[in-house]
């Protein structure tokens, strides 16, 4: 069973001549290199806040599992019986994968 999840931010603001000071998500402001939990759908994700003088984006940072657990963009981890990998796709994409590890259990306790 393979589990992908992608987060993607897309976002180019035309900035005023004064410039941007924060970056807005979901209705709320977040200063240059704060770092929160961005939620989707069904899915979360650690992203950091970029603010570039007239302009900002909003990069992934990290991953989320399904049961909370955070993994570093790059990073892989045994959890139970999954491997869970977070990777970046370019500057603006995450992806979180996991994938049944050839040593899990089955239902029953039987090794596969």
């Amino acid at each position: 069973m393979e589990f992908l999840i992608v987060f993607a931010t897309l976002i180019t603001i035309a900035g005023t001549k004064k410039g941007y000071t924060h970056c807005s998500y979901k209705g709320k402001k977040y200063a240059n290199g704060a770092i929160w939990v961005a939620e989707t759908d069904d899915d979360k994700f650690k992203v950091k806040c970029n603010v570039l003088g007239n302009s900002y984006f909003i990069e992934p940072v990290g991953c989320i599992t399904p049961e909370g657990n955070e993994l570093a963009l790059g990073e892989a981890k045994y959890i139970g019986n999954y491997i869970w990998r977070c990777s970046k796709l370019g500057k603006h994409f995450a992806k979180i994968e996991s994938f049944l590890r050839a040593d899990a259990d089955c239902d029953e306790g039987h090794k596969h």
